[in-house]
């Protein structure tokens, strides 16, 4: 899958939550992880992810479908 991520949300994300994007998207390749549809999501439809990423940290992350793009 394609990742794409905006540079200044990326950047306000480590200094915010000390976890870089590129980091965070290896949760979505987790065999274990779980994906929901996020239904406080208005006008377009969300999706939360919680897995483990490469690091061994257990994280959230959000994004669109089909082409998932990770906010902060």
């Amino acid at each position: 899958m394609n990742y794409q991520w905006h540079k200044e949300k990326a950047r306000a994300n480590v200094k915010k939550h000390g976890i870089r994007f590129a980091d965070a998207v290896t949760a979505l390749d987790d065999d274990l992880s779980l994906t929901l549809e996020d239904d406080a999501a208005e006008g377009e439809t969300r999706y939360i992810t919680l897995g483990r990423g490469d690091l061994g940290s257990l994280l959230v992350v959000f994004g669109v479908s089909p082409l998932m793009i990770v906010y902060g």
